[in-house]
């Protein structure tokens, strides 16, 4: 499993201490380069790897919550506004 942020990874250690979690970093060049790095450097060969976060915060919920998207939108590089792209 991997989180971006180690506040991510000590809540899913709180609730499963037993899990396999790295730090991997936000954004998709910096997780996908430590997430890489991770598995080749772990003996594991995990058939797959899940990232868990929380996914730019969901108030009124919890860590430990789930949240069920109704859709989603891909920020991280940014986004459109409709009138720019910021």
């Amino acid at each position: 499993m991997v989180t971006a942020v180690a506040a991510e990874r000590d809540a899913v250690l709180a609730v499963c201490p037993v899990a396999n979690v790295a730090v991997v970093g936000v954004g998709p060049a910096a997780s996908a380069a430590a997430t890489t790095a991770a598995l080749l450097a772990s003996p594991l060969r995990p058939d797959l790897v899940l990232n868990a976060g929380i996914g730019g915060g969901f108030a009124p919920l919890s860590a430990g919550s789930v949240a069920v998207a109704s859709h989603s939108v891909f920020a991280d590089l940014g986004i459109d506004t409709g009138d720019e792209f910021v």
